[in-house]
C-alpha cells in the first residue's frame, strides 16, 4: 500500500482520538489559568439532605469545613458525628447543629483540620454525617435518640475555595428557667428571653441570625422581637416556644434549662425555627417565623383572603408605611360603619391568651375602635361578640371593650395616642369562665403602659372555640384607618409572669 494512502488511512481512523486528547489539554490549560474566583463552589449530598453552603477557610491551628444543609426526608435523624476529607487530608474533629434533624430543618456542620491551605487555591474533598435515623418522628425529641435506630451515613462531596472567612466556632451558653408561680407553665408556652447582645458580640452575627435555642437536642421555635443586633446593650427580646410544661414554684423540679447556641457567623435566620419581627429584615418579612413561633400570628404580608370583612368596611395591603427608619407592609383596616370585623381564620378552643399587637392609627380619637383581640365567629355576617384594645371609649380614648350584637361598651382612661405613631397594644383575656379582661398600650413593649384598663364583662363567656382577629367597634360614619404590622396571640402565663431566666457560662462546642 502506498505509504500515502496508510497516511491517510491513519489520520482518518485516529484523528479524532487525537482532536479529543487536543481539547482535553487546551481545556486543562484554560482551567489552569482562569483565575480561581472563577469557578463556583460546589457541594452536594448522595441522600438524605441537600447542601446549601460551603466554606472552607483557613484558621489559627488549621483550617475549618463549614456546611449547611436541608434535611429532605421524613422521620428523625440523630446526628452522632461528621467528618471529612479534604485533598486525601482527614479532619481531626467534627460537629454538626442542631443534634436532631427533622424533615426541612437546616443543619450546620463544622470539620476541623492541622492542613492549612493555600488562599485562592481549589480543592476538593468528601464529608460523611455519621447518624441513626427513625422513619417515625417521636413526640418529644429532646432525648435526642430514635426509639427504633438504624446506624446510617449519609456522604456527599465538596469543591471549594480555599479562604480567610471569620467563622468562627460553634459556643452555647446554657439558660435555666425557673417558674415563680404556684401554678405551672404548660407546655408548648411562648416564653419571653432577654439579653444585652452586646455580651457575646465576639460570637455574633450583627443581626443575630446566628442564635439558636435548644432544648436536648431538640432545635426550639424562636422570634427576635427588638434590639436584634450584636452591638446593641439594651436587651434583645426573644419569644421562645417551649414544648414541654415548666413545673410550679412548690416542685423541687420547678426549672427547665435550655441552651443558647452561637453558630459560625456566617449561619443566617432560616425563618423557620429562628426568625425575626418583620420589620427587623432587609426585605420586610423575610425571615419572619412567628407563625410557628406563637398561638395564632400575622404580618403585613398575610392575605387578605385569611380573613372574612364585615359590613361597611375593607381591609387591605399597604406598602411602603413608614416604620422607624425603614418601611413596611401592613393590613389597612378602614372602618366606616357600626360592628364591622375582619377575623383571623384559625379558631382555637376558649382558653386564658394574651393578644398582642403592632398598630398605627391615622386617627385616634375620631371613633370607637377596637384595635385586636376575640370574635365568637369565624364568618362575617355572623359576628356578633368581641372583646378588644379600644380608642375612643365614651371621649375618654383608650380602654378595654367589647362588642355585644351592635352596641359596644367599655372602660377607658385619658391616654391620648398622637395620630400616625406606632403602640403597642395587648389584651389580656383569662378564659371563657372569667367576667373581666385587661388592656394596655405601650410606646414600646414591655416597659411601663401608657394606659390599663379592666372591663368586667365577657360576651365570649361560655365559648369553646373564638377567633383572633382585627376587630372594628362603632364607625360613627366618619372612618379611619388601622395599620397593623403584625398581630399575635400567645399563651398565658401563671399571673402572667414570665419565668426568672439564668444565663450560664460561655463555653465553645464546635
Amino acid at each position: 500500500m502506498p505509504k500515502g494512502q496508510s497516511a491517510i488511512e491513519f489520520m482518518s481512523g485516529y484523528g479524532f482520538v487525537f482532536l479529543i486528547i487536543a481539547i482535553a489539554i487546551a481545556l486543562l490549560f484554560i482551567f489552569s489559568s482562569v483565575p480561581a474566583t472563577v469557578l463556583p463552589t460546589q457541594c452536594s449530598f448522595l441522600s438524605g439532605f441537600s447542601c446549601t453552603d460551603a466554606i472552607y477557610t483557613n484558621t489559627l491551628r488549621g483550617s475549618s469545613l463549614f456546611i449547611s444543609a436541608i434535611d429532605t426526608q421524613a422521620g428523625i435523624v440523630n446526628i452522632s458525628s461528621f467528618s471529612a476529607y479534604i485533598n486525601f487530608f482527614p479532619s481531626n474533629t467534627g460537629t454538626c447543629a442542631p443534634a436532631v434533624a427533622t424533615s426541612g430543618q437546616t443543619v450546620y456542620c463544622t470539620a476541623n483540620f492541622t492542613f492549612r491551605p493555600k488562599l485562592g487555591n481549589i480543592y476538593s474533598g468528601s464529608f460523611k454525617v455519621s447518624s441513626n435515623y427513625c422513619a417515625n418522628a417521636a413526640s418529644n425529641l429532646s432525648n435526642g435518640a430514635c426509639p427504633s435506630a438504624a446506624t446510617y451515613t449519609y456522604g456527599g462531596n465538596v469543591r471549594v475555595q480555599a479562604s480567610f472567612f471569620a467563622l468562627g466556632g460553634t459556643y452555647m451558653v446554657p439558660i435555666t428557667m425557673s417558674n415563680q408561680q404556684n401554678s405551672a407553665i404548660p407546655a408548648q408556652s411562648q416564653v419571653m428571653v432577654s439579653f444585652k447582645p452586646s455580651t457575646y458580640q465576639l460570637y455574633e452575627r450583627s443581626d443575630l441570625g446566628n442564635v439558636r435555642f435548644y432544648l436536648g437536642s431538640k432545635e426550639l421555635y424562636s422570634w427576635c422581637e427588638t434590639n436584634c443586633s450584636s452591638s446593641s446593650a439594651s436587651n434583645a427580646i426573644y419569644w421562645i416556644k417551649v414544648p414541654q410544661a415548666i413545673p410550679p414554684a412548690s416542685s423541687p423540679q420547678n426549672t427547665v434549662t435550655i441552651d443558647m447556641y452561637l453558630l459560625p457567623t456566617s449561619t443566617a435566620y432560616d425563618g423557620i425555627y429562628a426568625g425575626e419581627a418583620p420589620q427587623l429584615s432587609k426585605t420586610y418579612a423575610q425571615y419572619d417565623n412567628g407563625q410557628n413561633v406563637f398561638v395564632s400570628y400575622f404580618n403585613g404580608n398575610t392575605s387578605t383572603g385569611y380573613f372574612t370583612t364585615g359590613s361597611g368596611s375593607s381591609l387591605s395591603q399597604v406598602s411602603g408605611l413608614g416604620y422607624g427608619t425603614g418601611t413596611i407592609t401592613a393590613l389597612a383596616l378602614t372602618t366606616k360603619a357600626l360592628a364591622a370585623s375582619m377575623v383571623y381564620t384559625s379558631g382555637f378552643a376558649a382558653d386564658k391568651y394574651v393578644a398582642e399587637s403592632n398598630l398605627e392609627s391615622t386617627n385616634p380619637t375620631a371613633d370607637t375602635i377596637s384595635w385586636a383581640g376575640f370574635v365568637d365567629n369565624a364568618t362575617a355576617a355572623n359576628m356578633k361578640n368581641g372583646v378588644g384594645a379600644t380608642t375612643n371609649c365614651g371621649g375618654l380614648v383608650f380602654g378595654a371593650g367589647w362588642v355585644k350584637g351592635t352596641g359596644i361598651s367599655c372602660a377607658a382612661s385619658a391616654y391620648a395616642p398622637s395620630a400616625s405613631t406606632w403602640q403597642y397594644a395587648d389584651l389580656i383575656y383569662p378564659g371563657t369562665g372569667a367576667s373581666t379582661f385587661t388592656a394596655d398600650i405601650y410606646s414600646q413593649l414591655y416597659s411601663t403602659p401608657l394606659a390599663t384598663e379592666t372591663a368586667t364583662a365577657n360576651p365570649l363567656s361560655g365559648l369553646s372555640t373564638f377567633y383572633f382577629g382585627l376587630i372594628t367597634g362603632e364607625g360613627g360614619g366618619t372612618g379611619q384607618t388601622i395599620y397593623f404590622n403584625w398581630g399575635r396571640v400567645r399563651k398565658y402565663l401563671p399571673g402572667n409572669v414570665m419565668p426568672s431566666i439564668n444565663f450560664g457560662s460561655i463555653t465553645k462546642v464546635g
